[in-house]
């Protein structure tokens, strides 16, 4: 569970907070209330909540003026600002004070449900991206769920399941469906059936979610819903939890990241078949993207969009730097006259090749060649 506290001295809205909110629901535990700024500092000293709700005008100290200090301590808890003013006056210090809501009172109930889930989304999200900034980082991409989980857990278990289900993803072998459910019908029966608390357990599946993203990142392609928003992700894991359907929902994640990298993988493997063809034609003058299509017996709109989805540019990108970086290579060698280069790598004309190497790299071809023609 996380830990939530109050920081308000008004008795009435802390009352209302404290009934109107279902924190088990919102797998949170509200530990106390603070009644000005200086004890809230010295609460969240004490307790180090993951999240609190402050209101701006309280005694002694701020709330503003509270959570400088917090800031200035490294404290990491999401902070919601409560006040009564216009709160769009406070909207720019979100950003400076990590102010994860601001709410206007009268606060109702839905939005000081939606700003805590939103809160506590925000919080998880935050803690499985600094775990996959750590963990995620080498090769064989596995997640080290160690270090979320206790010593009594079986982290081996759940550790293996994840390597397997990577493992699913990079062979890109999730077609058989009663196998991936196998898996992670072990891995909800592993983290369900060892008491750990619901608040690491949303944790830990997650890491399915993170594995899934993570791969489909790596494939360097167009993320595809729900992968393109971290949140909207966390979210759905968190709510197929609380519905207990979050076996059929990681199911359904696996599959998706499985079938997205399928045709992530394909569209790699043509744009690299592209690109081999370029090579071996670059040094004809009229080789262009219409004759790569038309040799590989694709729309030429397609053929471009995988291209630069791979390699981040377009096949005339690539041709260009294909030639240019030849036609150096040909002139710093020396062997060659500068017309010479020019039918090597690609033009009839060598004074369009000398303007287009210009453009290029800033000094012309005779530059280039009289310089190294004459370097000793």
């Amino acid at each position: 569970m996380l830990k939530a506290l109050i920081a308000d001295d008004d008795e009435i809205f802390a009352k209302y907070v404290r009934k109107c909110v279902d924190w088990e629901s919102q797998c949170t535990e509200l530990l106390g209330r603070a009644r000005n700024g200086r004890e809230a500092i010295k609460m969240i000293s004490d307790i180090n909540p993951d999240i609190v709700i402050m209101d701006v005008e309280m005694p002694e100290m701020s709330g503003l003026e509270c959570i400088e200090q917090i800031r200035t301590s490294c404290s990491q808890c999401q902070i919601i600002l409560v006040t009564g003013h216009d709160k769009f006056k406070y909207a720019q210090l979100g950003a400076r004070f990590g102010i994860t809501d601001i709410l206007l009172k009268p606060v109702a109930k839905t939005s000081l449900d939606m700003a805590l889930q939103r809160t506590v989304n925000e919080y998880w999200m935050n803690r499985l991206s600094q775990l996959a900034a750590r963990n995620l980082m080498d090769t064989s991409y596995v997640v080290d769920i160690s270090a979320v989980m206790q010593e009594d857990t079986p982290e081996q278990t759940v550790l293996g399941l994840s390597k397997k289900l990577r493992s699913r993803l990079n062979d890109n072998s999730l077609d058989d469906i009663h196998d991936i459910h196998d898996i992670i019908m072990q891995y909800v029966h592993c983290i369900e059936n060892h008491g750990i608390s619901q608040g690491r357990n949303i944790w830990l599946y997650s890491f399915v979610a993170l594995v899934c993203l993570d791969k489909l990142q790596s494939m360097g392609g167009e993320m595809v819903p729900p992968f393109d928003n971290k949140l909207n992700l966390l979210s759905l894991v968190r709510d197929g939890m609380l519905k207990g359907e979050v076996a059929n929902v990681l199911l359904d994640l696996c599959l998706k990241a499985g079938r997205a990298s399928k045709a992530q993988s394909k569209g790699r493997q043509t744009a690299d078949e592209i690109y081999g063809i370029i090579m071996q034609n670059y040094h004809d003058p009229h080789f262009n993207v219409v004759d790569l299509a038309n040799m590989m017996h694709f729309h030429e709109g397609y053929l471009r969009r995988v291209f630069k989805e791979a390699f981040g540019k377009s096949p005339n990108a690539a041709l260009k730097d294909i030639r240019m970086a030849e036609a150096k290579r040909l002139l710093t060698e020396g062997q060659l006259q500068i017309q010479q280069v020019s039918r090597q790598v690609g033009f009839d004309d060598a004074s369009y090749f000398s303007k287009c190497f210009k453009s290029y790299f800033g000094y012309s071809p005779s530059e280039m060649f009289y310089r190294t023609n004459t370097e000793e």
